[in-house]
């Protein structure tokens, strides 16, 4: 029975198709989700889950939750980035992962310039 099933699904195989259609869809809802916030940043008003996350934000703020958040910038700083991922570009290629090094590398280039991208195409100040 299990062998029936592995060779009808070795002749099925479809997810090539859905890694395809995966890749549309994530597309299309980038297109949309950077077209409604595109929308609001040209009518320069601040998007309504601006103003709710900083009524919360300042709701809750201490000095420990400061201490956190200024920790959590400074991790997600340029040379922390940087400096992280060539230990694991370096980890996984010392690890014979060559493949997956070189695909994490070119991952984390194009992260890079699609915020660069991104941040240039809004040019949104930050919310007061």
């Amino acid at each position: 029975m299990i062998e029936s099933f592995t060779k009808s699904y070795g002749r099925e195989n479809n997810s090539k198709k859905f890694i395809i259609l995966g890749i549309i869809l994530s597309i299309i809802g980038c297109i949309g989700f950077i077209s409604v916030i595109s929308y609001y940043v040209a009518l320069k008003v601040n998007l309504p889950i601006d103003m709710s996350a900083i009524k919360y934000v300042q709701g809750i703020e201490n000095n420990h939750l400061s201490d956190f958040v200024k920790v959590v910038t400074h991790i997600g700083g340029t040379m922390c980035i940087v400096a992280m991922t060539l230990i694991i570009i370096i980890s996984l290629y010392k690890n014979k992962l060559k493949n997956e090094s070189l695909y994490f590398a070119i991952n984390m280039l194009g992260i890079w310039i699609f915020n660069f991208v991104l941040k240039m195409y809004f040019r949104r100040e930050r919310p007061s």
